[in-house]
């Protein structure tokens, strides 16, 4: 509720012009993560997701690039696990040009590098961007993402796939929302 109340005292009412061009973004979340299946749940406490997403804005559409990082902190004997990969995906949401609060749906794929195994990775996530009222070309908001993260048939290894919820603030940088003149 803290953060939605600080988002809101942080955005402006800017009315806004349609655009035609395709725009270049840049976006970093920063998200609590909560192993939701065994054997992680058992093994990790809570820890931290990382997501750097680069691409093109096309309005309602998005193409982006994806790099992410996942850290879990080791209960009793396990120790701490530190995963990350690189992928792409799309990126459906309302277009900033039209609408103060943007709400969106992401969906990526990833290769996965966990420890020394390699895995495929899939991520949805949901949130909300706004416009920050010092500058609009920032964008900031709520995002909650799910990951599954797909095992492979291993030999020694534990082969169920891990699934991660990670709720936490996405800052975008793009460029600046076209305002109507007075």
């Amino acid at each position: 509720m803290l953060i939605l109340s600080l988002i809101l005292l942080t955005t402006s009412d800017v009315e806004v012009t349609p655009r035609k061009t395709v725009e270049f973004f840049g976006r970093i979340e920063g998200a609590a993560a909560f192993p939701l299946s065994e054997p992680q749940t058992s093994r990790f406490h809570p820890g931290f997701n990382g997501v750097l997403n680069a691409g093109l804005d096309f309005g309602y559409v998005d193409l982006q690039l994806s790099t992410g990082m996942l850290a879990l902190a080791g209960k009793a004997t396990q120790s701490d696990s530190i995963s990350g990969g690189v992928g792409g995906g799309v990126r459906f949401k309302l277009p900033y040009h039209l609408y103060k609060y943007a709400w969106f749906l992401a969906a990526d794929a990833f290769y996965w590098r966990t420890a020394t195994l390699n895995r495929v990775a899939y991520s949805v996530a949901v949130g909300v961007l706004t416009p920050l009222k010092v500058d609009p070309r920032v964008r900031i908001g709520p995002v909650v993402r799910f990951m599954q993260i797909t095992n492979g048939d291993s030999p020694g290894y534990d082969d169920r796939n891990a699934y991660t919820l990670m709720a936490g603030i996405a800052l975008e940088f793009g460029s600046e929302v076209p305002r109507r003149a007075p």
